[in-house]
């Protein structure tokens, strides 16, 4: 499967991050500034003690599941967006980067369900997802369809 989906992934978690100069006290800011680095290993670190800090920050855990899943961690990955869904049903770009994790690893299914919640959220953002589901996923040929 091409890797494509894992750079728009990347390109739609942290697009937008325009927030004031992270400080040493603050491991979630400090680890999405390393995300938009490319510095995975240190992201994934201090969004781990970000996550022990605050435990229902769904932010921390969905950024946490793209430095897992860039790391090639995909239990983790999986485990961290599905944690920021327990957090907030109505994340929209937690379920976004879940579909695309289900893309990336061949659950269409998965996939599709997740895109069917992103609709009912965030209409553009489901768009922007549109695009992947409808080259990588025929509703029929998933055997997800009616």
């Amino acid at each position: 499967m091409p890797r494509f989906p894992a750079l728009v992934l990347l390109t739609f978690a942290v697009a937008g991050f325009s927030q004031a100069p992270a400080t040493k006290d603050d491991p979630l800011a400090l680890g999405l500034e390393r995300i938009s680095a490319g510095d995975y290993k240190d992201a994934k670190l201090l969004l781990e003690r970000a996550v022990k800090q605050e435990p229902r920050n769904a932010k921390a855990w969905m950024n946490l599941g793209i430095a897992r899943g860039k790391l090639g961690d995909e239990k983790g990955r999986f485990e961290a967006y599905q944690r920021a869904l327990e957090i907030d049903p109505n994340y929209a770009q937690a379920h976004f980067n879940l579909a695309v994790a289900y893309l990336l690893v061949g659950k269409k299914c998965d996939a599709t369900a997740e895109a069917a919640a992103l609709e009912r959220l965030d209409a553009e953002l489901f768009e922007k997802l549109g695009w992947l589901t409808r080259i990588t996923c025929d509703p029929l040929g998933c055997g997800c369809g009616p």
